[in-house]
């Protein structure tokens, strides 16, 4: 790839570039008999559900299913995940390497995991139907990148941009305040 086709990429992040990153949430605080009991706070749904069910203020009424909202909706000072690049690399996407396919997400799994994680094929499938598993996180990559963009579609190997970068718990503006 030559210098001129990557300037057409127009990357978007550089080094040292910070973002935020953006979850389902919601703001809330616990209620009984209509009276609130705390002080409204964020909640993420990453974490579970706060509440077994919510009081909505504008019916005076109790609810089971929480109301949260799209990560897209979430606003920059409810971020509680900030990230720094570190790099920036455009490649073929069967480059990647087995420690980047780790840090794509593949982790240790053990046979009753149903399918979730990474571990030898050689160990039998739960179910009983052959063998599950990959003898390398770059194969469990593979099939990720087949199941998100259609079969066959890792050995199209297109162009790829790598962004790496380090996860620092806590809103990107108190940590942009903290380094002034």
């Amino acid at each position: 790839m030559t210098a001129e086709v990557i300037e057409e990429w127009a990357l978007r992040y550089a080094p040292g570039d910070r973002l935020y990153v953006r979850e389902a949430f919601l703001r809330g605080a616990a209620h009984e008999g209509g009276e609130m009991m705390e002080a409204e706070s964020t909640y993420y749904r990453a974490d579970g559900d706060p509440f077994d069910s919510w009081y909505d203020p504008k019916t005076d009424a109790y609810k089971d299913r929480l109301p949260w909202k799209p990560s897209i909706h979430m606003p920059r000072w409810a971020s509680r995940l900030t990230l720094i690049v570190n790099d920036v690399q455009v490649q073929r996407l069967q480059d990647i390497s087995e420690v980047d396919a780790w840090a794509e997400g593949c982790k240790r799994g053990e046979p009753w995991d149903n399918r979730q994680g990474y571990f030898p094929a050689e160990e039998p499938d739960p179910s009983g139907i052959g063998h599950v598993g990959w003898d390398f996180a770059k194969e469990w990559f593979e099939d990720l990148w087949n199941s998100l963009h259609g079969p066959d579609a890792w050995d199209q190997n297109p162009w790829v941009v790598a962004v790496s970068f380090t996860v620092h718990r806590c809103n990107i503006d108190q940590m942009e305040a903290a380094h002034g």
